[in-house]
């Protein structure tokens, strides 16, 4: 009898401490709706938090000591929702996006999802009131099932905005998104402790943008392409549809910038601090790294504050810029940093946008 419950002991520690594999089912559905807290990515560096790049067999994650600063939620909804006639499900990333010379509401990815994958099919905007879903030409495959401990697949993507007289501008992106598991184990964070499948998803992407900017009695064309390169170390289980927690970022020369925690919660409350949506309030930031300015290509009306960052979150740069124009370049000084990384945040008072630079 005491070899028995012995065994059905360690049956037990076993199974606790085994391997897990995410499937269709341990993914977003249609209807969910999932709680997001941020933490400060000078958290990353406290000595009582496990190194994120840390991984492994049964490894064990410790970020329990993360502080909350903010919360956002995730919902996917049927894109019905918004007239996107697609039968996929969207959540939306922005109400709306003022782009040069046009604005778009509605903004979302629109999901589908098999047994055998989970992939952003479509790109929902709405423009002057007629929604447009504008389907991927090669779906963007963020997890292929069963994922697995050690699985590693590399897939292609590749989107453009339709030759159309409705839409004012032509977009493009194009590119290819590495997927690995490179371990697995515990992790423990604020929201507690789950068992959970370790994985980091990397999406090399070229984007392009073309339109034509009317100025009095002419209109002036603009093209330009960059290099979209981010990454997110992602810690996956089979209790939440979102992951556990989420560290995502840009590369630079094969380096990682991490601009975003994000991590499972329940409802907090924050004297003073609103829920506040991230999302693109800059097309771009320039030049990276960067000498003795850092500019702005901010296409919207309105206050935009700029902050810098130390390591340890000190605010060394603040400056407010007014923006009248549907299109701005604001320039920031930075000659008085000294050289290495730093750490931004734009923010308009409803939506925050994060970066990272390298001051030279």
């Amino acid at each position: 009898m005491k070899k028995f419950l012995l065994l059905v002991f360690c049956s037990i520690i076993f199974q606790g401490q085994s391997q897990i594999s995410i499937t269709t089912t341990n993914v977003p559905v249609s209807g969910d709706t999932c709680r997001l807290s941020m933490a400060s990515t000078a958290d990353l560096a406290n000595a009582n938090v496990t190194p994120y790049k840390s991984t492994g067999p049964n490894f064990i994650w410790k970020f329990d000591s993360l502080k909350a600063n903010n919360q956002m939620m995730r919902n996917f909804e049927p894109a019905l929702n918004y007239s996107y006639f697609s039968t996929g499900y969207c959540e939306k990333t922005s109400d709306s996006l003022n782009l040069f010379i046009a604005t778009f509401t509605n903004v979302c990815d629109i999901y589908k999802k098999t047994t055998s994958m989970f992939y952003v099919d479509a790109w929902g905007i709405t423009y002057m009131g007629l929604p447009l879903p504008l389907t991927y030409t090669d779906r963007d495959e963020l997890y292929n099932f069963p994922l697995n401990y050690l699985d590693r697949d590399s897939t292609t993507f590749a989107f453009a905005t339709p030759s159309s007289t409705l839409i004012p501008f032509a977009y493009k992106e194009h590119g290819y998104r590495i997927t690995e598991a490179d371990g697995w184990g515990t992790i423990s964070t604020p929201y507690g402790t789950a068992q959970c499948l370790r994985v980091v998803t990397t999406k090399y992407a070229i984007d392009s943008i073309k339109l034509a900017i009317p100025t009095g009695t002419l209109t002036v064309p603009i093209s330009f392409g960059y290099q979209n390169y981010t990454r997110k170390y992602q810690w996956l289980t089979k209790g939440e549809h979102v992951p556990y927690l989420e560290v995502s970022g840009t590369l630079l020369f094969n380096t990682f910038l991490p601009t975003e925690v994000k991590f499972r919660d329940n409802i907090k409350y924050f004297v003073g601090i609103n829920e506040t949506k991230s999302e693109q309030l800059a097309l771009g930031i320039f030049p990276n790294p960067a000498t003795t300015e850092l500019n702005f290509v901010i296409p919207s009306r309105g206050i935009h504050e700029v902050q810098i960052f130390d390591v340890q979150g000190r605010v060394l740069v603040n400056q407010k810029f007014n923006n009248e124009n549907e299109v701005n370049k604001n320039s920031l000084d930075i000659s008085s940093l000294e050289a290495g990384i730093y750490s931004g945040r734009i923010s308009n008072g409803r939506a925050v946008q994060n970066f990272k630079f390298i001051k030279q």
